[in-house]
Order: C-alpha cells, then sequence, then structure tokens
C-alpha cells in the first residue's frame, strides 16, 4: 500500500510538471519539492523538468548532468534532444557541441536513430551562423547511415544561405530530393533562392522558381521576392518587373518588397518604369519605394521629378538623392541641404562635396564659407 501511495504521488507530480509546459522556474519548484518530501523521481518527471527549460539551457544541464533517479535510464534520448534544443534556441552551439559528444559516449544504449538530436544541434549552428560546423555534423550523419529529415535539410540549407554559399545549398536540395525527403514548407527552397539572390545568381535563382512551378513543389511570396532581389542585384530589371506581373495569376500576392524590389531594380536603368511600378501598387508606397524612384530620377538628372516626390519620401537618402541631382543648380540644392538639418537629418559627406563643389564651380565663397563651417559643426557631432 505504501508503494501504491508513493507510485500515484510521483505520477501527480510528474502530470504536474508536464502541465508547467515552458515554465522552468515552476518546474524546478516542483521538482525541488518532491526532493523535500523524499519522493525519488523517475525518468518521466526529469525529462519534463529539462523539457520546460527550454528558455534556460543552464537549468536545463543541471538536471541533465544530476542523475537524481540513479538509473540508467536517464539521460535519455529526449532528455538531450530537450537540452540541446533549449541550448540552440539561445545560440549556444559549443554547449550543443559538448552535449552531442556526451551523446557519443553512450551510444551503448539501444536509443535507435538521433535525427532529433542532430537536428537540434545542426538548428544550433545555423542559428548561431556556424554553417561549416552544420555540415560537419550532416556529414557525421551520412557516415553513421542517420537519415535526416526536412528540418535537418532546411537548417543546414538555411545555414549557407546565410553564409551566401548557394552551391552547397544547391547541393543539399538535390541530396533531398534524391532520397526521397519530402518538405511540407516553402522554407527550405526559399532558403536556396536566398543564397542564390546573395551570391548575385539572379540566372541560378530564375530557372530554380520555374522549376519549382513547374513540379508544384510549394513556393509563395518569399519565393518570388528572394528571385526579384537576386534580379535587382543583377541589374536585371525588366526579368524583376516580369516576375512581378505575373505573381496575381498564380495566386501570389506582391508584397511591399516584392514592390520595392522592383522599383529598385528599375531605378538603376529604367526610371520610367519604377514610376509605372509605384502607380501599380496596391498599398500606399512608403518611404523605400520614393526612395528607390528619386534614386532613380538623380541617375537620369530629373531634378524637377525628384523634388516633386521628395515630401513624400522624406528621409535623408531621398534628400541626399536629390541634392546629388541638383548638383548643376546650387541653389536648390543649397536649400535642400539646409532643410535637411532643419529636419534633423544627418546628410551624407558627398552630399556636401557636391555642393560645395557646384558653389566654388559657380563661384560663391560666402556660401561656400558657410558650408565648411557647417561641416566642422557635423563632424564634431553637434
Amino acid at each position: 500500500m505504501p508503494m501504491a501511495r508513493v507510485s500515484s504521488n510521483v505520477i501527480s507530480y510528474s502530470s504536474a510538471i508536464r502541465s508547467c509546459a515552458v515554465r522552468w522556474s515552476l518546474g524546478l519548484q516542483l521538482l525541488h519539492n518532491m526532493l523535500m518530501i523524499q519522493l525519488l523521481p523517475n525518468e518521466i518527471v526529469l525529462n519534463c523538468v529539462v523539457h520546460a527549460s527550454v528558455d534556460c539551457w543552464q537549468a536545463g544541464l543541471a538536471i541533465l548532468h544530476c542523475n537524481l533517479t540513479g538509473s540508467l535510464s536517464f539521460p535519455n534520448k529526449r532528455s538531450y534532444s530537450s537540452a540541446i534544443n533549449a541550448c540552440a534556441n539561445d545560440s549556444q552551439w559549443q554547449v550543443v557541441l559538448r552535449l552531442l559528444d556526451d551523446v557519443q559516449d553512450v551510444q551503448s544504449k539501444d536509443w535507435g536513430g538521433n535525427e532529433f538530436i542532430y537536428s537540434s544541434a545542426i538548428n544550433a549552428c545555423e542559428k548561431a551562423n556556424q554553417w561549416q560546423r552544420a555540415l560537419i555534423l550532416f556529414e557525421e550523419m551520412t557516415s553513421k547511415k542517420i537519415s535526416a529529415n526536412e528540418f535537418i535539410y532546411s537548417s543546414a540549407i538555411s545555414a549557407c544561405e546565410k553564409a551566401e554559399q548557394w552551391q552547397i545549398s544547391v547541393f543539399l536540395l538535390d541530396l533531398m530530393y534524391s532520397t526521397g525527403t519530402k518538405t511540407t514548407d516553402e522554407v527550405t527552397s526559399n532558403g536556396t533562392i536566398s543564397s542564390f539572390s546573395k551570391g548575385q545568381q539572379w540566372q541560378q535563382a530564375s530557372h530554380f522558381l520555374a522549376a519549382m512551378q513547374k513540379q508544384r513543389a510549394p513556393h509563395d511570396v518569399i519565393s518570388y521576392n528572394s528571385t526579384i532581389s537576386a534580379c535587382e542585384r543583377g541589374g536585371e530589371w525588366q526579368l524583376a518587373s516580369n516576375l512581378l506581373v505575373t505573381m496575381p495569376g498564380l495566386q501570389v500576392l506582391p508584397s511591399e518588397i516584392s514592390y520595392n524590389s522592383v522599383i529598385s531594380a528599375n531605378s538603376e536603368a529604367n526610371w520610367r518604369a519604377a514610376i509605372g511600378t509605384l502607380s501599380l501598387m496596391s498599398s500606399q508606397p512608403n518611404e523605400i519605394s520614393y526612395s528607390s524612384v528619386i534614386s532613380g530620377f538623380e541617375k537620369a538628372t530629373r531634378w524637377e521629378a525628384a523634388l516633386s516626390l521628395l515630401p513624400k519620401a522624406c528621409n535623408a537618402v531621398s534628400y541626399n538623392s536629390a541634392i546629388s541631382a541638383l548638383q548643376s543648380f546650387w541653389p536648390r540644392a543649397l536649400r535642400l541641404l539646409w532643410d535637411l538639418q532643419q529636419l534633423r537629418m544627418r546628410p551624407e559627406r558627398t552630399s556636401y562635396d557636391g555642393v560645395c563643389g557646384s558653389c566654388e564651380r559657380f563661384g560663391q565663397p560666402g556660401q561656400l564659407g558657410q558650408l565648411h563651417e557647417s561641416l566642422l559643426y557635423m563632424s564634431a557631432g553637434c
């Protein structure tokens, strides 16, 4: 009968701790209460406490390394996976690798596949921008014949995307498809397209998006935005514009990012196309939209058009672009420079240099002296 009472208490505490979810301090308090009344927690209780410590990895490690049960069944695969996941959430990749070494030391236990442990470890490396470490863990899995799931591929591809390693991203994606690993969302594919964008590989990005459409693979507005961004960086404004136009017909609603990326791409080579895209925006254009168009006017030296949009943009980037477009018209450029200071926006050094050059060319020594004083004032951080 006493044993039945004790077992019932352990089960009760286990249920209470499980209900704590991620409230790690409450879980630790309940565990402390158990020990105070001399109740020995089992591996289920301890696993729940480690799992609840997702927002405090130090607490999870303390429980993991303090075997209160005296049982060989703890720590186990679930407890290590929870501890590694907690460390991953705080980008503690060095701690994750040490825990993974601990797992290797107890591999004599019949834990089966360790894909969840590796998934948490690779995710930690991805969050900490340790793409080389993530690949080492991936290769380690392969050598141990541990199958990678979609989350492992997604984390590894994302790590390579952040490091602009687009070739490796493509290799991992091809490997994922060749092994029959299915992905249920767009995250993995978007990571690959994003790596193309950062690597200025607009051809690869556009071909990959076309392949996704043909295979009816999951894709969304982020897929298009990343491809458009790649085209923008590659100076392919026509392709960027075509992608934007085709999005609604494919049931993909363009976002502000979509429009702004196309406007930015057009402003480099075709200010008329940039104005056309601005008029297509379903939502109200923002400061970035207007700034990109003004930048296009600057390159085309269309200062009248730049001035007409300036009140709508009202940011330092737009003012500096307009000042640059007005360098041959020193009175207007000078007025904008003073307006910029009155708005408590910091002019770029190039704006000062441009206006100073104009004043010097047009014989305005008095204005030039005031500009030099203003520049000294700005340099002093006043």
